[in-house]
């Protein structure tokens, strides 16, 4: 007997019917006809909760899960992954590439206004989404021009003097 439509693997059950045990990608076994692969109830689902299709278990990036597990919601702007907080209020976690997190409105991310001078920087400065407030590893926060300049070849750590530039305070140690 053949499958039913969205069943990869089926085997015979009782009295002439045939139980889906593998269903196609994105489809799940249909509680309620063990014969049926169905789409999840929920849209944006990745993986459906085992008790229940109406369920889900796993949301599709960019999107956060529901408290009751019944809606997947669509992330802020520039955010790659996000949850529902207090108040049903969708708070980002982490932000898309070339985003950042916006520190005048936590849970959100910005995109900086000239990218170029926030290149290789984790954090943007509370006053401008042009300038920057931490810089990434290996990387030193110039005062003046808030832009992050490059730790010297084999330093993990430096801190920036004026006249002198980036002033290594620790070298990498080979293993």
């Amino acid at each position: 007997m053949a499958c039913k439509p969205g069943c990869l693997e089926c085997e015979d059950g009782a009295g002439g019917t045939n139980t889906c045990l593998r269903c196609k990608q994105g489809l799940y076994p249909n509680p309620d006809n063990a014969g049926e692969c169905i789409a999840p109830a929920v849209a944006n689902c990745l993986q459906v909760s085992e008790t229940s299709a109406g369920e889900c278990a796993v949301c599709a990036e960019s999107y956060s899960l529901s408290a009751n597990k019944e809606r997947c919601t669509a992330c802020k702007s520039g955010c790659l992954e996000c949850e529902d907080g207090v108040l049903g209020r969708n708070v980002c976690r982490r932000c898309l590439q070339g985003f950042y997190p916006n520190t005048l409105n936590p849970g959100a991310c910005i995109l900086p206004i000239n990218p170029a001078t926030t290149n290789n920087c984790l954090q943007l400065s509370e006053a401008s989404a042009q300038l920057c407030a931490v810089c990434q590893p290996k990387y030193v926060l110039q005062p003046v021009t808030r832009q992050c300049i490059a730790c010297p070849a084999n330093c993990a750590q430096c801190r920036f003097v004026i006249g002198t530039g980036a002033v290594c305070e620790v070298n990498i140690t080979a293993t």
